[in-house]
């Protein structure tokens, strides 16, 4: 800017002085108009802890039905890296594949390495969207694409919102969990929501008729130790063979153990020496039960992460977990939040009380210098309008509410 500039500012600044000195009471309605925006500016903003990073890293990440082998993950992983790179071959520098993933065997990822920001046609959040469309068609395992974000987090694991429900028995978390996560999948603010916790391992439940079982002398772990030698391929020793060692393995042949009515045709031995045929002993149900169980607080617990949509903050993830929360969930059922959720919670928070204590202390430096209690109060009537501008500001250029721009 220029002298004559500096001077028609300089005019311009001494004139509208000139109007709040002569009607002091003008100052009344702008603080009120700078309260409105700050309020205003501060609801519509949309909230998070950190805006995503380009870092040119993706995951592709999938879990497979419970019980998958190493060999079925291998081959839905191979057709998920074909499917990448047929979607954005021309903006990949590597992609690296795994399975299983965090010792699960039915679990695996492809991680993709971008190329550099300025030999790439599109950012990172927008090659997710893209490869979040196409991977959905993918049957026989969930699939999620993730971005590492940018503070916090656990590496591949993506920006999610994530709530944890506890209650004090599995069976409430049976009842409701399936439906919550369901529901939360409906909404347009995530792309996948997923539960830690899963009743998808396959049980047969073995109950004993112990009046009979006590007719015949056999007791309940004389049929334990029977289901354990035929079924569970126990090493009972070993021999030498031409200088090499072989373990000896109890088991019986595949085709005599593969469905749940083999267990009868197994014979326990009686107290006299006979053997009778499990199914006159026992009964047996099928069922489901978690392949891990969970505690959060010591209660148990079961963590619920919906991954967002291109668009979506943390804090929209947050409300439209705890608004479910609440219902959904009865008495029985405490809330927690966990992982970036309870970062950007609890950084907002304590940003405010920072903020309040700057103030008390920008007033009581204010009030040392100008021995006065009252003098300062002219220039800290200033931050409303501050605080309309900054907010504001965010407001029109559709920026976040995060930690850099409440630092600013």
């Amino acid at each position: 800017m220029d002298r004559a500039g500096l001077r028609a500012l300089g005019r311009a600044y001494e004139r509208s002085l000139l109007v709040f000195v002569r009607r002091p009471w003008l100052t009344l309605p702008v603080l009120v108009t700078a309260g409105v925006i700050i309020v205003s500016s501060h609801n519509a903003l949309p909230q998070e802890l950190t805006p995503l990073e380009d870092r040119g890293r993706l995951w592709v990440r999938s879990t497979g039905p419970e019980g998958a082998s190493f060999d079925y993950m291998v081959n839905i992983l191979d057709d998920l890296t074909k499917v990448v790179h047929e979607e954005i071959d021309e903006e990949i520098d590597l992609t690296m594949t795994q399975t299983p993933s965090s010792g699960i065997a039915n679990t695996g990822f492809v991680r993709v390495f971008l190329k550099e920001r300025g030999d790439r046609e599109y950012s990172q959040q927008e090659l997710a969207a893209r490869l979040q469309r196409v991977v959905r068609a993918e049957t026989g395992v969930r699939t999620v694409v993730a971005q590492e974000p940018s503070i916090g987090g656990r590496r591949g694991s993506g920006l999610s919102a994530q709530i944890v429900l506890q209650t004090s028995a599995l069976s409430n978390l049976e009842e409701v969990l399936a439906t919550f996560v369901e529901t939360a999948g409906e909404s347009s603010i995530f792309s996948f929501v997923n539960s830690e916790l899963k009743f998808t391992r396959p049980e047969v439940r073995v109950a004993i008729e112990r009046d009979k079982a006590q007719t015949l002398g056999i007791s309940a772990a004389d049929i334990a130790a029977t289901l354990q030698s035929a079924l569970s391929g126990q090493c009972f020793g070993y021999f030498l063979l031409d200088g090499k060692q072989y373990d000896v393995i109890g088991q019986l042949v595949r085709e005599d153990r593969s469905t749940t009515t083999d267990l009868g045709a197994i014979n326990v031995k009686t107290a006299d020496g006979g053997v009778v045929p499990l199914d006159n002993l026992i009964s047996t149900s099928e069922t489901s039960w978690p392949p891990q169980l969970y505690r959060y607080n010591r209660f148990v617990s079961a963590t619920v992460s919906g991954t967002l949509n291109p668009g979506y903050t943390l804090g929209q993830g947050i409300d439209k977990l705890q608004r479910l929360a609440d219902e959904m969930l009865n008495d029985r059922f405490n809330t927690s939040l966990t992982g970036a959720s309870l970062e950007f919670v609890e950084s907002s928070n304590s940003l405010t009380y920072v903020f309040m204590l700057a103030l008390v202390l920008i007033y009581l430096v204010l009030a040392a210098q100008f021995e006065s209690f009252l003098d300062p109060m002219t220039i800290m009537l200033t931050v409303p309008l501050a605080l309309a501008g900054a907010l504001g500001a965010l407001w029109i250029y559709d920026q976040s509410l995060n930690i850099f721009s409440q630092s600013g």
